[in-house]
This record gives structure tokens, sequence and C-alpha cells, in this order.
């Protein structure tokens, strides 16, 4: 046995070949009732900033805001539910739990994250916006 193998499991070398090979993974995050309350937080500060009455069902709402908000209203929105999430002790650690075993097997565990948690809106078929795919990888 080598000693690669005796600190990293079969899977966990799979989900690094994997991310090699394309770029990317896609995987479960750490606490999926963790992420519904953090969706649920975020619908609830949209629904204040456009005035509208809570959903049924939040995934559906944040796929649909776009019929919601205009273009030129979508940087308010976002700074506002941005700002309000920020002011939440719980919601940066939170954020961090979702994706830190996943984080940690791919990159290692010297981790450094930043003071706020970012939130990007992007409107469907929008060619004008300038958010693109973010990797600081690339930069």
């Amino acid at each position: 046995m080598s000693l690669v193998e005796t600190f990293v499991s079969d899977k966990d070398l799979e989900f690094a070949k994997s991310f090699l090979e394309n770029g990317y993974v896609i995987t479960d995050v750490a606490d999926r009732a963790a992420l519904d309350e953090m969706r649920h937080y975020i619908v609830t500060l949209a629904c204040q900033h456009l005035e509208c009455s809570m959903p049924d069902n939040d995934g559906e709402f944040l796929e649909t805001i776009h019929e919601r908000v205009s273009a030129e209203k979508l940087n308010a929105l976002r700074l506002g539910v941005y700002r309000e999430m920020n002011k939440r002790s719980w919601m940066r650690p939170t954020y961090f739990h979702l994706g830190r075993k996943t984080i940690e097997t791919l990159v290692g565990n010297e981790l450094v994250m930043q003071n706020r948690v970012c939130l990007s809106v992007q409107m469907p078929n929008d060619t004008s916006s300038l958010l693109d795919l973010h990797a600081d990888t690339r930069s």
C-alpha cells in the first residue's frame, strides 16, 4: 500500500481524477437542510425587496425571478439581498460548510475565504452581462 493510498480513499482519488479530466465536478452539498435554509432566507430577502408575497416553492421562484425584475433593477436587487445576507453571522460559516469537504478533497485544507458571501444574478440569454464564469484559478 502506497503512502497516498493510506491518506486518500479510492473514492476521493476518482473524484479528483474526474475534476482534472473535466475541469469541474458536480456533487451534493454536505447539508441539504442548511442549503434549503439559506435559499429560503435569500428568497425572503428578494420578496421583501420586490415587495411580493412569499412563493410556495423557493426553487421555482429563483428559477423565474427574471420574470419579476427588469435588467435595470437587477443590480439593486442583488446588492440589497447581498447586504442583508452578510448581516447574518450564520451565513458565511453555513455557506463554507456546504462545500468544505469537496473543496478540501480537491485542493487541500489550507483554505481562506472571502469576508463576505457574494451574490451573482444572471438573466436568461443576457449577452450584455459582464459576469462570466468565475474562476480564481484563471487569474
